[in-house]
């Protein structure tokens, strides 16, 4: 199986400010081994669907304080949020958003296999799906 995008869950809410470009990173406490190729982002519950995917520009790596003093201003967040989620994190990644790809029909991600779990944080997709979700997406 050969591994080419990674599926990350991101809140409705923090989808949407990727969507209007006021947040041009996404936070992580962990991140995957593997960044080469497109990341696709699953809004969670309510919306339950994959909407959109990106390059990766950047990935920043630093403490929580450093983190935000570097991103702040394109964090798509409050500084409360943004320190709770990284609370008692030594590290934290931010992944710079570029080539903003949205999806004119979101993908359902039952379509893909059936058997889709959301994933906690995030997931890899291997070429079959990848290209898979891709079709459903009307992207060629």
């Amino acid at each position: 199986m050969i591994l080419t995008g990674v599926l990350l869950s991101i809140r409705p809410e923090y989808v949407r400010a990727i969507l209007i470009g006021r947040k041009k990173f996404e936070f992580r406490r962990s991140l995957p081994r593997r960044l080469g190729g497109r990341i696709y982002i699953y809004a969670t519950s309510p919306i339950r669907r994959i909407v959109a995917s990106f390059e990766v520009e950047e990935v920043v790596t630093d403490n929580p304080v450093a983190l935000w003093r570097i991103t702040r201003h394109l964090s798509g967040l409050d500084e409360s949020r943004f320190f709770d989620y990284f609370k008692g994190e030594e590290t934290g990644y931010a992944l710079q958003i570029g080539s903003l790809v949205v999806f004119d029909s979101p993908v359902n991600p039952e379509n893909l296999d059936g058997r889709f779990v959301p994933p906690q944080s995030f997931c890899y997709l291997d070429g079959a799906r990848e290209e898979q979700l891709m079709s459903l997406a009307g992207i060629r």
